[in-house]
């Protein structure tokens, strides 16, 4: 049994860091890019491999947290660089 609560701790974490990308996304004013350019669409194998990599998982929660409003991404998010181009777009 062990080996099935280790894999659903896994894809909790990896379900949990989804979410914060999906928020990332939303916040920085990049969400409607990603939903509605194919282009967008091909880099998210690329920014759900960089994300769920990152090791500022916490900090980007607490950023998340506490930020309501449109915002450029932090400094820390391994998708920075993307958000920020794909905001751009709107």
């Amino acid at each position: 049994m062990q080996i099935f609560e280790a894999m659903t701790r896994y894809l909790a974490y990896k379900a949990e860091r989804l979410d914060q990308m999906r928020d990332m996304a939303i916040v920085t004013g990049a969400a409607d890019a990603l939903c509605e350019s194919e282009t967008a669409a091909r880099m998210l194998p690329g920014m759900i491999a960089r994300c769920q990599g990152c090791r500022d998982a916490a900090a980007c929660r607490g950023w998340l947290l506490v930020t309501d409003r449109r915002s450029d991404p932090p400094p820390f998010c391994a998708n920075a660089r993307v958000f920020e181009r794909l905001a751009q777009r709107d």
